[in-house]
């Protein structure tokens, strides 16, 4: 077992606080405040998780990724899905349909958007929410370790 890093350890909390703050922060989102946290609550985790990275071999990251980045995100998608549904058939003011349509949902779940998307075709995709960013760093880290496999090979 690995010795834990302890200034990593503390960036890690750090990170975390201020992605609850930026998250809790509601109206004051798009101030300087707001924008300061949104500025590096997320890529001190992308380089957290580049700085503690040692290469594998692709199928084992794919593996990796999937069972710890997608079956959550695709997991909480389902969730989503399936409240939405319940929520469209048996209108509750206690209960709001996330996604308007099962095909809105799962077109945001392919998307993974975190919020509104802006995009040059003005495809009208609803954000999935919070989750984008395992999806995303699914992505990031096979492509990262892609990269890290074909360069090693030429030295």
């Amino acid at each position: 077992m690995r010795k834990r890093i302890e200034w990593i350890d503390i960036a890690k909390g750090i990170a975390i606080l201020a992605v609850v703050i930026g998250h809790t922060l509601g109206p004051y989102n798009g101030q300087f405040f707001g924008s300061l946290i949104f500025a590096f609550h997320m890529p001190i985790f992308f380089m957290l998780s580049g700085y503690l990275y040692h290469s594998r071999p692709a199928r084992q990251e794919c593996q990796r990724g999937i069972i710890n980045l997608l079956l959550p995100y695709l997991a909480t998608a389902v969730v989503l899905l399936v409240v939405s549904a319940i929520a469209r058939l048996l209108p509750n003011p206690l209960l709001n349909a996330y996604f308007p349509s099962w095909q809105q949902g799962l077109i945001a779940t392919a998307y993974g958007a975190g919020s509104a998307v802006f995009n040059p075709w003005h495809w009208q995709v609803q954000p999935i929410g919070a989750v984008w960013f395992l999806l995303s760093m699914f992505i990031a880290l096979q492509l990262f370790n892609g990269v890290m496999l074909l360069t090693a090979r030429r030295h």
